[in-house]
This record gives structure tokens, sequence and C-alpha cells, in this order.
């Protein structure tokens, strides 16, 4: 007997068995109020397109990563919040888990590739323990856990490079998105704080443009919207460099769009991150490097053009120069945000003498920042929280994943899948330099990036051996 179409007839009607009775107790609300019966209809038919086609409400997430306009605060505490992008991460989790259960899904995880990463959070939760902040370790660790459900998902989605493409595409809409969000928020010099649900201590507000007049901003802090820009441009740049003439011309306009609304943000950061993926793309690719005074030169004069242009709305340019430069500074004033961070990241690295180099535990880096909430770097964050330990684990991570993805971009055979890779290889700089001025590790775009290399590479390495596949099979066939 065919071991195979037996387990296939037994899966078949395992899916009837949990199927029907459902069906039939959906039916049965009608008896109540028909209305239940449509809403109910309605979610089980949503709920069952996820679990057929998983990387659909995936690439809902995706859109979502970029809107943190709602908050949804537990018990009040200011510090301890999340997004909408939270809990549907957890659904989409929960829709792969039941599709692969049901063998829709049939893509593996190879957890061995990732073995610094697991570590990496079995260690935070661990670290808890001596943390002088437990219910912030705790928070965080539950941030942590979703990053990496995130990161899992676009590996497990993303199994072509088609939707990879796609995915990538929703990125960017929403980088386009947000930069004309950007330009909203300095003509409308409004500032929205509204209250949607209070419950006791819990409650649901929308938060918009609280930097009103000065900085743009999307659907995030100003830093944060530059931060989404800068990869967003570096993976709109693949889409220019592989596609026809009149793709790269209408993609050029948006990246011009998408650029200058980076620079309303005044973010410096995310702006040098920018240009160093821009640098390791012209020393990768040859061709831009025979010309790389000339493109040199365009990309400064549409930084000094794009500048001008950014403070049209406003007409504020000395206003925006001036803070340019006091911001810049290393200074205890508080206008001072290179000042500030380094104030920070001092009292980050020198808390480690207090820990043995285990750190202040999950949480712990809190009781050195009251009232701030995070050392705006990545790496101290890492440092100060897990100690050595930790930063030996996200190194180890880092290295793994880059030698993961320069290994692809050499054995690439596909003309189009290794300029896709040049592109991606240079947005990891951008990636890496971003997270000395930017957040934590639990920022959810950071993730989306990381993933979709990973995906990358599993998805040339399929490409390669199926080629390699058949042009031995071609071989066979001219023997015989």
């Amino acid at each position: 007997m065919n071991y195979s179409l037996t387990h296939n007839k037994k899966l078949n009607t395992y899916r009837w068995i949990l199927v029907i009775p459902f069906g039939i107790a959906i039916s049965s609300t009608a008896f109540i109020n028909p209305l239940i019966t449509l809403i109910l209809l309605g979610a089980t038919s949503i709920v069952t397109l996820s679990i057929f086609r998983p990387h659909v409400p995936y690439l809902f997430a995706i859109l979502l990563i970029s809107y943190i306009s709602i908050e949804i605060r537990i018990w009040g505490d200011y510090r301890t919040f999340f997004n909408l992008s939270e809990p549907f991460i957890l659904y989409c989790l929960l829709i792969w888990f039941i599709s692969r259960g049901l063998r829709i899904s049939t893509e593996d995880f190879q957890i061995k590739r990732y073995l610094p990463l697991l570590l990496l959070f079995v260690w935070g939760i661990i670290s808890i323990l001596w943390s002088t902040e437990k219910t912030m370790g705790a928070y965080y660790m539950a941030m942590f856990f979703i990053a990496i459900c995130f990161f899992f998902l676009t590996i497990v989605n993303l199994n072509s490079f088609l939707k990879i493409k796609i995915a990538i595409a929703f990125f960017v809409g929403m980088g386009f998105v947000s930069s004309i969000v950007c330009y909203y928020s300095l003509i409308s010099n409004k500032t929205i704080e509204d209250i949607l649900y209070h419950y006791n201590e819990h409650l649901i507000r929308f938060v918009f443009n609280p930097e009103q007049m000065l900085r743009g901003q999307g659907f995030m802090h100003p830093l944060a919207t530059a931060y989404y820009l800068s990869l967003s441009l570096m993976l709109l740049l693949g889409f220019i460099y592989t596609g026809n003439k009149l793709t790269k011309f209408f993609l050029s306009i948006i990246a011009i769009v998408i650029f200058v609304a980076l620079l309303t943000t005044l973010s410096k950061g995310p702006l040098l991150s920018l240009l160093f993926g821009l640098y390791i793309f012209t020393i990768i690719n040859a061709s831009v490097n025979k010309h790389v005074i000339i493109v040199w030169t365009l990309i400064f004069s549409l930084i000094v053009i794009g500048f001008f242009l950014s403070r049209i709305p406003t007409n504020d340019f000395a206003k925006a120069l001036d803070y340019t430069s006091k911001t810049s500074t290393e200074t205890t004033d508080e206008s001072s945000s290179l000042g500030s961070r380094i104030k920070r990241w001092k009292k980050g690295i020198l808390s480690i003498k207090g820990h043995y180099g285990l750190g202040g535990g999950s949480g712990g880096f809190f009781t050195y920042l009251d009232p701030e909430i995070c050392f705006d770097n990545l790496y101290v964050h890492i440092f100060a929280e897990y100690g050595l330990v930790g930063a030996l684990l996200w190194l180890w991570f880092l290295i793994l994943s880059c030698k993961r993805f320069i290994q692809a971009y050499i054995s690439c055979i596909s003309s189009e899948y290794k300029k896709w890779m040049q592109i991606y290889i240079s947005g990891v700089g951008t990636l890496l330099l971003n997270a000395v001025t930017s957040f934590s590790h639990t920022f959810l775009p950071l993730w989306f990036y990381l993933g979709i290399g990973h995906a990358m590479a599993i998805a040339i390495d399929r490409e390669n051996n199926k080629r390699l596949e058949n042009e031995r099979m071609d071989t066979l066939k001219c023997r015989s």
C-alpha cells in the first residue's frame, strides 16, 4: 500500500473532523441572532483563508510594523505598551502552525542556523532573575519574543523570490505612505493625542505628530521614521537596479520623494547610515565604482537640494539648520541628541562593572535611565542588559548572518538574484550603522530586514540546486 496516499487520506479526514463540528456550531447561532452568525462566518472565512495562504496575513503584518500611532498601554504604565503589530504577529504565528500541522505549509525552519539568537533569548529570560526591574524585564522579553517570531515568519513565509519581492514592495510601499505623512505632519501643525478606550488602568490611545512643525514624521517617532525610510530606500534601490527604463524612471521619482521625507525628520544617524550603505554598493558594483566621483557628487548635491526642499512646507531653513547644528554637538544641553546619547551610552557601559560582566538583566537598564526608556543604541542596550555573554551571542548571530548573505551572493547563479544580493548586503551596512543611534533589539523593521536576507539565501540555494539538477539531467539525456 502507498504510505503517502494513505497518510494524505487520513490527513483529509482529520481536516473534515475539525471543520464539520465547527460549521454546525456556527450555524446553530442563527437561532440566537443572525448577526452573530454573519460575524462568525466572516471571521471564520478570514481565518480559513489565512490558514490556506499564511503569507497573506504576514503581508498585513508588514504594513502594521510601521504604524505605531495606536498604543495599547497596560496598567497605565507608560513604559509597557504595545501596538497593533504585536498581537497580529502572534496571530500570524498561530496561523502558520495550524497551516503547518495540516500540511498546507511545508516550509521547514532549520533551528541550528539560528542557534545564537535562540541562546540570546534564553539568556535574556534567565537574566530576569537578577534584574532590578523584573516587570520591565518580562515585558522586554515578551517584545523580543514577538520580534523573533516576526523574523521566523519572514523566513518561512517568503519561500520564493517572488514572495520576497512582494514583501519588499509592501515594506517600501509603507515607506512611501510614511513619506507623504511626513509632509502632512509639517504642513498640518497639529498634534493629536486621543484616548480611544479606557478601562481601569488599561487604555488605548492614538498619538500623531507630537513634535509639530519642526521635524517630519510618519506614523512613528521622527527617528524611527527616518530609520524605516533609510531601509526602504535601500530596498527600493533593488527594484530600480533590476527594472527596465520605465520602471527605473518611475521608481526614481518615488525614491526622491522618500529621500526628501527622510531629510524632513532632521535625523542624522539614519542619513549617515544610508550613505554608508550606498558607499558599500559603490564598492561592490564595478560599473558604479568606475564613475564613483560623479555618483557621489550627485548624491551630495541631492542632499543639499533635498534639505532645502524638505523645509519648503514650513519655510524654516534657519531654524532647521540651527537645530541640526546644536543636536550634532557633544554638550550637556538637553537639546543635544548626540550629547544626551553619549551620556546614556556611558551609563550603560559603566553599569556592567556592578554586575560582574553579566549585565543588569532584562529590563535592568531602566534603573540607570529613568525616565528615558532606551539607550538609543542597540549594541549598548544588549551589552548593558545581557552583559558580555549577550554581546558575544549577538555578535555571533550577526557574523553568521553576514557570512550566510555573502556566501549566497558568491554562489548565486541568477544575474537578477545577484543584483538583489548586492543591494541587500549594502543595506546590511545601513542596518548595522543605524543600530548605533536607534532604539533596541525589539524594533520590528530590523527583524524584517534580517529575515528577508535569510529568505533570499534559502531561495538562492534552492534555485542553484534546481539549475544544477536540470543541467545534470540534460547531460544524462545527451549521453543516452
